[in-house]
């Protein structure tokens, strides 16, 4: 994906590499503190809003235990 992708940046500053409707985006700040040296990667399909729905994709996320209450809740593997 990295090789065959197109880079860019959105209108945030964040980098993103987008191949085949996939996007993988870095960034190194979250909750608006710089993280260092230290990276988050997101990755997701691009859908066109018009004709797909992103319900599929909570559907798809909460089958494999990954459903919203998931995705917000502290993780506890990190430190405070």
């Amino acid at each position: 994906m990295l090789e065959k992708g197109t880079k860019g940046t959105d209108h945030l500053g964040r980098v993103f590499v987008d191949y085949d409707n996939k996007r993988v985006g870095l960034n190194n700040t979250w909750d608006k503190k710089d993280l260092g040296n230290h990276w988050v990667v997101s990755s997701y399909e691009i859908y066109n809003s018009e004709s797909e729905s992103p319900v599929l994709l909570m559907t798809q996320l909460q089958g494999v235990g990954l459903g919203t209450p998931k995705l917000t809740e502290p993780n506890p593997t990190t430190k405070n």
